[in-house]
């Protein structure tokens, strides 16, 4: 290769990392990234067999080299390296170009994401394509830090990455270098030398001549992937240090996990990286990777991971026979959660109905079905059916044995279906627990879902209480049944017995706003620290999405 296409493509295999090296600033703008269920996160089962034995390729290339940073929490927002495709320009062969796009579109996790950027700049009649891996929450980190640059471009957090890469590709030669440097991790050191190091005709170049490389270890053996240049005679600096520190417990989750998951009968990497992305609830994302670091990966050889593996393979009867010899009670919560399912799978393809019925000799036999049913009726709702909605509503069974997030939606759509056929009483109902379950915000029952590790550590998540839709209906709800100065003296009796009491606390703020106090609500809220207001740190909650 040579011209502009030989200069980037180099850059990025030979150089790399850091603007996520310093800990992020906590800001009040930041983008959402919806978690998705295991089955969608790299979703290869959509491929044809031939394509995804190449995605599996491509995954385990850009693990055991500088993609593992990437795809392993963000430290390096965006990365490439897994595959570079190249064609003609006169007869452009786009077959695998092609491939490439129907496999990306499957490649993604909840912010996780592998698209196919084309190069404007040709080779002499040569043209190339390649693979990057994005991770959106690291690359808005990094679009909100360096706004100073970013945003004079017209890009922010949230810009699709394709769009933030031709932009930074058709820029002047030292911004290209220069937003090149922040997007594949440069410290801003490095990134400031290369942009003034490199220089059109200048033909002295190279290690020991004027430039050496740091280099942060992989997998695959050799330097040279997570790479940046810095000057002749460069002395380790704290910025150099943060970043390999960082790394290091990225590298070793990975070689642990890759020893586990990856070789002849084994799951596999897109199950590699499931276990990594995924927590114990079946939900996935990009940012669960790193509070998920020292938690220890399962065993394939695990007798329910090695059933799970035997469902995939259309193999139900070898898969029971494993299951039926297991005792729940020996398994723990998690893992009798995991037999359950499985066996209620197992048990429909092999047509054994007795087991299947064994199996769901529990209270909570309708859990998944009502979470169906809960969404159908929000379906019908949206089409503005109420009557619908609040018929398959009504087939909910045992709804105070559901998860708190089915429970959730269950009371919102209740909630929003009194509020549309104007039935304040059913409203405030359904509210009613709403409010009783948000006091619950600052306990592990939700921060175990909506904290935020990565970046606050062990810190309580902000909440928008004073502008919380369910907060503002059980104010008007209050208001409309003429409850409010009731629920606001029962309040005040219960907080002057126990000044901690959050349920308490929610219930008065709401009752004052019923009341026209609006100031008092403010008063009331502000006594929760994690209550968000535009004049405090906001400390973003994952997986905070409104239903409905």
């Amino acid at each position: 290769m040579a011209g502009v296409a030989r200069w980037t493509l180099g850059v990025v295999a030979a150089v790399a990392a850091i603007a996520a090296a310093r800990e992020p600033v906590a800001r009040a703008a930041a983008p959402a990234y919806a978690p998705v269920f295991r089955t969608q996160c790299l979703a290869v089962e959509r491929l044809t067999a031939a394509d995804r034995a190449v995605a599996e390729e491509w995954l385990t290339s850009a693990l055991d080299r500088e993609g593992l940073y990437t795809i392993g929490g963000g430290l390096k927002p965006v990365s490439t390296g897994a595959r570079t495709f190249q064609f003609k320009a006169d007869t452009p062969a786009l077959d695998e170009v092609d491939q490439a796009r129907r496999i990306a579109a499957v490649l993604n996790c909840g912010g996780l994401s592998v698209v196919v950027h084309l190069f404007s700049a040709a080779s002499g009649p040569d043209r190339y394509a390649e693979l990057m891996f994005v991770h959106q929450p690291a690359l808005d980190r990094l679009l909100d830090e360096k706004r100073a640059f970013f945003a004079p471009l017209g890009l922010s957090p949230g810009a699709p990455p394709l769009q933030v890469l031709g932009v930074v590709e058709h820029l002047p030669r030292a911004d290209r270098f220069r937003g090149l440097g922040y997007l594949f991790g440069f410290p801003d050191y490095a990134v400031d030398f290369f942009v003034t190091a490199t220089v059109p005709g200048k033909t002295d170049v190279g290690p020991g001549k004027d430039r050496d490389f740091y280099s942060v270890p992989v997998h695959r053996a050799g330097t040279n992937y997570f790479v940046w240049a810095v000057p002749i005679g460069h002395q380790e600096t704290d910025a150099d240090r943060a970043i390999a520190r960082r790394a290091a417990p990225i590298l070793e989750a990975y070689r642990t996990r890759r020893a586990r998951f990856v070789g002849e009968g084994l799951p596999g990497v897109v199950e590699l990286l499931r276990d990594w992305l995924c927590d114990e609830s079946g939900m996935c994302g990009a940012d669960r990777a790193v509070s998920r670091l020292t938690v220890a990966p399962r065993d394939p050889s695990e007798p329910l991971t090695r059933a799970r593996q035997l469902l995939r393979d259309g193999r139900a009867t070898d898969a029971a026979a494993i299951l039926k010899a297991l005792d729940a009670a020996t398994l723990g919560d998690e893992g009798a959660r995991r037999l359950r399912l499985m066996s209620e799978e197992a048990a429909i393809r092999t047509g054994d109905a007795a087991w299947l019925a064994r199996v769901n000799a529990r209270p909570e036999r309708y859990t998944f079905a009502n979470g169906y049913l809960i969404l159908t009726a929000w379906g019908y709702l949206r089409a503005a059916d109420t009557a619908t909605a609040r018929d398959y509503l009504s087939r909910v069974k045992a709804p105070e044995r559901m998860e708190d997030r089915e429970r959730r939606r269950y009371h919102a759509l209740q909630a929003r279906i009194a509020q549309l056929e104007r039935k304040p009483a059913d409203e405030l109902r359904h509210l009613d627990w709403m409010i009783a379950h948000q006091a619950k915000w600052a306990t592990p029952a939700c921060q175990q879902c909506h904290d935020n590790r990565e970046r606050y550590g062990a810190e309580v998540t902000s909440f928008p209480l004073a502008t919380w839709w369910a907060g503002e209906r059980y104010s008007a709800s209050l208001q409309s049944t003429g409850r409010a100065a009731r629920v606001a003296a029962a309040a005040t009796r219960r907080l002057d017995a126990a000044p901690d009491d959050a349920d308490a606390r929610l219930r008065l703020a709401y009752a004052r706003r019923a009341l026209g106090d609006v100031a008092g609500m403010e008063q009331a809220l502000r006594a929760l620290p994690w209550a968000a207001f535009p004049d405090r740190t906001y400390r973003e909650p994952r997986d905070l999405l409104q239903f409905p």
